[in-house]
């Protein structure tokens, strides 16, 4: 495996090293089934990778990608694919179909995107019985803060679980994560630590978003009031084609029933202060749940919004919400 963050990884859509997945046989020779006959390279498009792993039963193997700046990823590893990195248009880095069309090439979509910055680094596969609740699970180190994530995949690379193991003692940044054989776990950083419990095991609930014609700058959702808050910008900026600067912005998010409850209202920031009809960006929305069941299941909002003039916040509002509705009325499809 190889891994940069300097510019020369975006020639890792060209011919070079940077920013693939390498596979040799242990004697140094290459695999008669390398997707790429006579050529190490088993997949390509990946950024700034710090970690990789591996279940030995299922084959399954997962690698974490980093990004200063935003949207750190974990990718399943699919024999011969690319995963679009260093492309400049990343705005539509999540889609709904797995695969995300950049330029003349198909990639394929992370399994977790996290919007912002943990920085994930070594990663090992759990398989001992010393943590019932981890095993089966790949777990990640976070460098930027103290926790421990554990991720399960079906058999089809789709992320079905993922819990968070906080680790309040641990000080400073945390860069690795090995297995004993007795099972017991230990992490490493400017301390070496041995997991001794872990019983403040927390499930996590993630939130998917699929942007089309813009870029998702930063997503937050506040439990308490019942919001989710994103970030947006337009796409002058980004390597796109003017025809995708000119068509409809859509946006899609899959959020858990139970951190926002009944979504009743979306709308943009600036409307939401001024009621000014020229700061109205959402033009409609509607909502889906997969589960009608309270609190189980997820529920999809798909926007459509009007363009975008630099930049802006959408809020989406569960029952909770201490934000004001949405000055004008507005039409909810379902």
């Amino acid at each position: 495996m190889t891994a940069s963050n300097t510019s020369q990884i975006e020639k890792g859509q060209n011919g070079n090293l940077s920013g693939k997945v390498l596979r040799i046989n242990r004697d140094g020779t290459i695999p008669q089934d390398n997707p790429i006959s006579n050529s190490s390279i088993y997949t390509q498009g990946h950024g700034n990778m710090f970690g990789i792993a591996f279940d030995r039963t299922t084959g399954t193997g997962i690698v974490a990608e980093n990004n200063p700046s935003r949207n750190n990823e974990i990718n399943v590893l699919r024999k011969g694919e690319n995963y679009g990195s260093m492309t400049g248009d990343q705005q539509e880095q999540s889609p709904k179909s797995g695969v995300l069309k950049i330029g003349s090439f198909s990639a394929i979509k992370p399994a977790r995107t996290y919007q912002k910055v943990m920085a994930p680094s070594q990663m090992l596969f759990y398989d001992d019985n010393k943590f019932p609740s981890l095993k089966g699970k790949f777990l990640v180190v976070s460098y930027a803060e103290p926790v421990l994530r554990g991720l399960a995949f079906n058999n089809t690379g789709n992320l079905i679980e993922e819990v968070t193991v906080r680790l309040p003692e641990v000080r400073g940044h945390i860069a690795s994560i090995a297995k004993a054989p007795s099972g017991d776990i230990y992490i490493g950083g400017e301390n070496i630590y041995k997991l001794v419990s872990i019983d403040n095991i927390k499930p996590t609930y993630y939130i998917e978003a699929n942007s089309k014609n813009f870029q998702i700058k930063d997503l937050s959702v506040n439990l308490t009031r019942k919001i989710i808050s994103i970030d947006m910008v337009n796409n002058k900026n980004n390597t796109v084609s003017q025809e995708n600067m000119t068509a409809t912005p859509m946006l899609s998010i899959k959020v858990p029933k139970n951190l926002l409850g009944t979504i009743y209202d979306v709308t943009s920031e600036k409307y939401n202060n001024t009621a000014n009809s020229a700061d109205k960006i959402v033009d409609n929305f509607k909502t889906k749940e997969t589960l009608r069941v309270s609190n189980v299941g997820d529920t999809i909002i798909d926007i459509q919004l009007k363009n975008i003039d630099g930049s802006d916040k959408i809020f989406i509002k569960g029952k909770s919400s201490g934000l004001i509705p949405t000055p004008k009325d507005r039409v909810i499809y379902r």
